[in-house]
């Protein structure tokens, strides 16, 4: 069976996390000839990827998609590539599409200069939506389509007529909780059918032995280290984290907030968490290929989303049994028990805090926490057969 899988990138998010795990636990090829293109190459994960794998170079065009138009123009690629940059920053000006988002104005403006796959396949898998679902469509030959969706439809910026002719040619629309498929719904009715959950893949076994490789230095001499992990954007909430930084050391709290990651809100962050006098307190730290460690020698870990599909790094967090806040997000309820796994708050930075202190200052609660979530990772099954189930289906199709 030949497939071909592709993705955005392969950075710090949870359709990454869960690509390589699914990538890991095939272990072998189980019949399948899988090729796997990632579109923005300036990634982390590339050496998670298991040896059978054939990963395919984005070509020049692609690459030159994801470049700024100024670094385009610096970079080693061909004239003719640096020629299509300049048509497509044209063709880009004079789209003022109300029915399209930006990502979707940059590959309206790409679409014509990238080229097809030359290999046809039995089946194609965009493991992302955005960049990733558009190309399997229109560059990608194959006897069956699937394509994700990570999050919530609605609370996403995607433009719905540009995307429906996209979900009509597909077979399959895959998303990751309930909540989310009940928002495709909203949005597409007439495609209902199409639509398939399958939660994102964690890795225990993987999770629990990365967590021991190492102690955070970053941790030395430090208290009650609050951690979170996710894009510095306004969807993870960061600027709610520093609010409530501020509540805590206001109120004599002993603690020490640690932020993975990176994204464009780094520089306003950065400034926010100045102002409010934070500098010794809350702290971005970028990256870390191997964040496990953090999760595991923090004490609570903090998740302020306004939203989310079905959070990844909370599952990793309750794998590895950390006491958890988090805020009152529509697909939440998915992922914790208020009162049992953890704390589910309002977002709103008082009571984020308040949750935050009551953690800190009571042990008997965060050992609750934890023994529930021991209790509950013994019945986890993140049944990769219901992805086999679904890949298959191309085989059969294709027979």
């Amino acid at each position: 069976m030949k497939v071909f899988i592709s993705i955005n990138n392969l950075e710090c998010g949870g359709a990454q996390k869960s690509l390589i795990s699914l990538l890991n636990y095939l272990k072998v090829s189980n019949g399948m000839d899988i090729d796997l293109l990632v579109l923005d190459e300036s990634d982390v994960f590339f050496k998670d990827i298991p040896d059978w794998i054939h990963v395919l170079k984005a070509s020049d065009e692609v690459k030159a998609m994801f470049m700024p138009f100024g670094k385009l123009m610096g970079s080693e690629l061909s004239d003719m590539v640096k020629i299509k940059g300049i048509f497509s920053k044209l063709l880009m000006k004079t789209f003022r599409d109300k029915n399209a988002n930006t990502v979707q104005r940059v590959w309206k403006a790409w679409r014509c200069f990238i080229p097809v796959q030359k290999k046809e396949y039995d089946l194609a898998v965009s493991y992302v939506d955005g960049f990733s679902n558009y190309y399997v469509i229109d560059k990608v030959t194959a006897s069956k389509k699937i394509l994700w969706v990570h999050n919530e439809y609605e609370k996403l910026s995607y433009k719905m007529k540009f995307d429906k002719p996209y979900f009509e040619k597909a077979d399959n629309i895959v998303t990751i909780s309930d909540l989310c498929i009940q928002s495709l719904n909203n949005v597409f009715p007439d495609y209902k059918d199409k639509f398939r959950m399958l939660p994102n893949l964690s890795s225990a076994d993987s999770i629990k032995r990365m967590a021991e490789m190492e102690e955070p230095t970053e941790y030395k001499g430090k208290k009650n280290i609050l951690l979170s992990i996710g894009r510095l954007e306004e969807q993870k909430g960061f600027d709610l984290a520093i609010k409530a930084a501020k509540i805590l050391k206001d109120n004599k709290v002993e603690f020490c907030w640690f932020i993975i990651g990176q994204g464009e809100l780094e520089h306003s962050l950065k400034s926010m968490i100045c102002e409010n006098g934070l500098e010794d307190v809350f702290k971005l730290i970028g990256v870390r290929k191997n964040p496990y460690p953090y999760i595991k020698n923090s004490l609570i870990f903090v998740q302020p989303s306004r939203y989310e599909g079905k959070s990844i790094v909370l599952d990793e967090a309750k794998i590895l049994e950390k006491p958890i806040v988090v805020t009152n997000y529509t697909t939440v309820y998915d992922s914790i028990t208020d009162g049992l796994s953890g704390s589910i708050v309002e977002f709103d930075e008082k009571k984020l805090a308040d949750s935050i202190k009551e953690l800190i200052e009571n042990e008997l609660l965060r050992t609750v926490y934890s023994n529930n979530l021991k209790e509950e990772n013994k019945n986890i099954n993140y049944n990769t057969e219901r992805y086999l189930e679904l890949m298959r289906e191309g085989q059969e199709r294709a027979w």
